[in-house]
C-alpha cells in the first residue's frame, strides 16, 4: 500500500497556482509540498491517501467521486477532511482509499493582564490556515477559528480590545512547527498575581473551569487527539506598580505554576518578562520582577523565558513605535512578541529553527538590558 501523509494544510495563493502545475490527479500538501510516497508498504496494490482531520490536499484532476461525502469534501479543486473515518476516492478514474486520522492538537493555555488581553483597538491580519488554528470558546463550548479580537468576557477574564499576541501567535506555530494549535485565552487587565494563585485567585479558578472545559470537549470528540500542553504568561505590570515584594511574587507565581501542572500535566510554563509600568523614569519595580522572572526559569526546569523584547525596550527607552500609551502595546509591538516568543518556545521544544536549542531555556542566550 503506498500511503501519502501530509501533516500540514496551510493554503495560500501562491501555494494554490503552485497546485495547479502538478500532473493530473496528484495531491500536494496545502503547504505546497508535493506528498512523499512511502513504497515499503503495500496492501492490495491500493494507493492510500492519509490525512488528519482539518487538513487540506489540492488536485487538478478532471473527475473526482468520494464515497463518502461526511469524510471528505471537494470544493474547488481543495479536498477538505471533515471527519475520521476512511471512504473511497476516484481521480479521473483510478481508485484510492483515503483515510482521515484524528487531529493531533497542541493545547495552549495564553493568560496575563492586558497587555495578554491586548488593549489595542485596531486589529492587525494575519494569515490564519484553515483546520490548523482554533480558540476554544468556553461560552458557547466550541472550537472556532483564531482571529482579533480574542477571549470571551466572563467571571474575571475579558476580550481583547481589537488586537492580541494570539493570532500572530498561532500563525507562526503552525508555520514552523507543522502543528495543529487550539489556544485558549484567559486574561484580565490590571490583575495582581495573586488573582491567579492556585485555589484563591479568581483568574486562576477561571483557568480551571475554562481549560477544563476544553480538555474535556477535545477528550470527547473522535476528531481529536492532544498533544503538548503548556502556557503563556504575560502578567506582572500591576506588580511593579504596586511595589509587590520579589519574594511574595515568586511564592504567588510558583502555586500557580504548580497548580497547573498538577491539574492538567503542564509541560512547561513560558513567561514574557514585562516591561513599562505608569513611572516611565523609576526602573526599579521593573526590574524587580523582572529578575523574579529571571530566577523562576533559572532555578526550575519546567519554567522558560518566552521572550525580554519588552522588558528590553523599556531599560533601552526604544519602545516609542510600539506601545499605544505608557503600558500597553500597539499592534506592532503585539506582533513583534508574539513572533519572539512563538521562535523561542518552538526552539526549546525542538520544533524550531534551531535543533541545537531543544530543551534550552532561552533565559540562557536571551541577551537581557538593563540602564
Amino acid at each position: 500500500m503506498n500511503t501519502v501523509k501530509c501533516k500540514v494544510a496551510l493554503l495560500n495563493a501562491a501555494t494554490f497556482l503552485a497546485a495547479l502545475t502538478l500532473p493530473l490527479g496528484l495531491f500536494a500538501c496545502a503547504s505546497g509540498k508535493q506528498s512523499q510516497k512511502n513504497d515499503n508498504q503495500s496492501s492490495n496494490n491500493e494507493d492510500e491517501i492519509v490525512l488528519e482531520y482539518g487538513d487540506t490536499l489540492e488536485t487538478d484532476a478532471a473527475s473526482v467521486e468520494i464515497e463518502d461525502t461526511a469524510i471528505a469534501d471537494l470544493n474547488e479543486g481543495v479536498l477538505t477532511a471533515k471527519s475520521t473515518g476512511s471512504t473511497k476516492i476516484t481521480l479521473d478514474g483510478v481508485k484510492k482509499k483515503l483515510t482521515v486520522n484524528p487531529a493531533v492538537v497542541d493545547v495552549v493555555l495564553f493568560t496575563g493582564q492586558s497587555n495578554m488581553v491586548g488593549r489595542e483597538s485596531s486589529k492587525y491580519d494575519v494569515y490564519i490556515p484553515e483546520g490548523q488554528v482554533y480558540e476554544f470558546k468556553y461560552l458557547s463550548g466550541t472550537l472556532e477559528k483564531v482571529k482579533n479580537p480574542v477571549g470571551e468576557t466572563f467571571n474575571e477574564v475579558e476580550v481583547s480590545s481589537g488586537s492580541s499576541i494570539l493570532p500572530q501567535f498561532c500563525a507562526d506555530y503552525v508555520n514552523s512547527s507543522g502543528r495543529k494549535i487550539v489556544a485558549v485565552h484567559l486574561a484580565r487587565g490590571g490583575r495582581s498575581i495573586s488573582y491567579f494563585v492556585a485555589g484563591t485567585g479568581p483568574i486562576y479558578n477561571d483557568i480551571i473551569e475554562k481549560y477544563g472545559a476544553c480538555i474535556d470537549y477535545l477528550k470527547s470528540n473522535e476528531n481529536f487527539e492532544i498533544g503538548h500542553q503548556f502556557y503563556v504568561m504575560y502578567q506582572g505590570e500591576s506588580d511593579t506598580n504596586h511595589n509587590m515584594n520579589a519574594n511574595t511574587y515568586e511564592r504567588y507565581y510558583m502555586r500557580f505554576h504548580n497548580g497547573l501542572k498538577e491539574k492538567f500535566g503542564f509541560e512547561f510554563g513560558a513567561l514574557i518578562a514585562n516591561g513599562r509600568n505608569s513611572d516611565p523614569d523609576s526602573p526599579e519595580g521593573v526590574k524587580r520582577i523582572g529578575n523574579v522572572k529571571v530566577k523562576l526559569c533559572r532555578e526550575h526546569d519546567d519554567i522558560i523565558m518566552a521572550d525580554v523584547s519588552v522588558y528590553n525596550w523599556y531599560m533601552t527607552g526604544n519602545h516609542e513605535n510600539i506601545r499605544s500609551d505608557l503600558i500597553h502595546l500597539n499592534a506592532e509591538g503585539l506582533k513583534i512578541v508574539a513572533k519572539e516568543s512563538c521562535k523561542n518556545i518552538l526552539n526549546y521544544m525542538g520544533l524550531g529553527e534551531d535543533p541545537s536549542l531543544l530543551g534550552v531555556d532561552p533565559v540562557t542566550y536571551l541577551e537581557i538590558k538593563e540602564r
